[in-house]
């Protein structure tokens, strides 16, 4: 797979990662604000977090490829 293709491939996945830790975000804020159990929540959240954070380190490590790669890699 071409480095320009994983590299669109692999924001898309950050951003859905993003939106999906941003709506597990306002749901434990929720349950906190409510009073209620948060510590599902919680855990879904940080599992989230874990893996956006690889995400971000994958997406980096493409990008300082894709810099360093020569013009016709990605013909």
């Amino acid at each position: 797979m071409p480095l320009d293709t994983m590299l669109r491939t692999v924001r898309a996945e950050t951003a859905a990662e993003q939106r999906r830790a941003d709506d597990l975000a306002g749901t434990v804020t929720a349950l906190f604000g409510a009073g209620g159990d948060t510590s599902e929540a919680e855990r879904e959240l940080f599992d989230v977090l874990d893996g956006l954070a690889l995400l971000r380190m994958r997406e980096h490590a493409i990008e300082v490829m894709w810099a360093f790669a020569p013009a016709t890699a990605e013909a």
